[in-house]
């Protein structure tokens, strides 16, 4: 309890600049963390959760303000030495905050990329093509990270059932990337004919002459 006889004990408080997000982090693992991981210190089951779950939300929001998806690791030398006694609960969490993050990168906002002024038609579609398949190697990158690998392994090894529908996930992500890399091969060398169709076709001469290199393409 904040009293105004403790609040200089009670109150953590610093200056943020434009980069709140990052800064935040850096308190977390610079500060919070070094604290509980000192075995003097014990915060008790709700406050290594409570970390966790802040951790995460961080990680995600700072993800999200950059246009980046981001599937959070927890704490995890944290909540092992803590002994905290629902380190499971915690994992399975993580597993269902990853599935989130990850079934709301396959969807595609049309809605944003059709308020895109300098873009238009297939070339709106490219971007849409583009950005995803960035965004679903991302998630791979991080699903085979480390700690992130050991987490699923772990969970496996107990034949948990989080772990068992993740794998159902990846497997969604990898087809969804096949479907996005095959987009952009059969996209891509269209787009300077179409360029050239919007901006530089001044009669049906130059017109049929654009047309037909870019019907070839499309019959391959």
């Amino acid at each position: 309890r904040v009293r105004k006889d403790t609040i200089d004990d009670a109150l953590f408080v610093f200056d943020v600049s434009g980069e709140t997000m990052e800064q935040v982090e850096k308190v977390m693992d610079c500060v919070f963390v070094p604290l509980l991981m000192q075995s003097e210190v014990t915060g008790g089951e709700k406050t290594i959760e409570t970390l966790h779950k802040l951790a995460s939300y961080l990680q995600i929001t700072a993800g999200n303000k950059k246009g980046d998806v981001v599937i959070p690791v927890p704490l995890l030398d944290i909540i092992l030495k803590s002994g905290n006694s629902n380190v499971l609960s915690i994992l399975e969490s993580t597993i269902i905050s990853w599935t989130k993050q990850i079934k709301l990168a396959l969807k595609i906002d049309l809605d944003a990329y059709q308020k895109m002024e300098n873009l238009s038609g297939p070339f709106i579609e490219y971007k849409i093509w583009l950005d995803r398949k960035a965004k679903l190697n991302s998630i791979l990158r991080q699903i085979k990270n480390p700690l992130a690998a050991q987490i699923l392994h772990e969970l496996a090894t107990i034949g948990n059932v989080y772990a068992k529908s993740f794998r159902v996930v990846t497997e969604d992500i990898k087809q969804a990337l096949l479907e996005t890399e095959e987009n952009l091969t059969y996209l891509k060398p269209l787009l300077p004919y179409l360029e050239q169709i919007i901006n530089g076709c001044d009669d049906d001469e130059s017109l049929l002459k654009t047309i037909a290199p870019m019907m070839a393409i499309i019959e391959l």
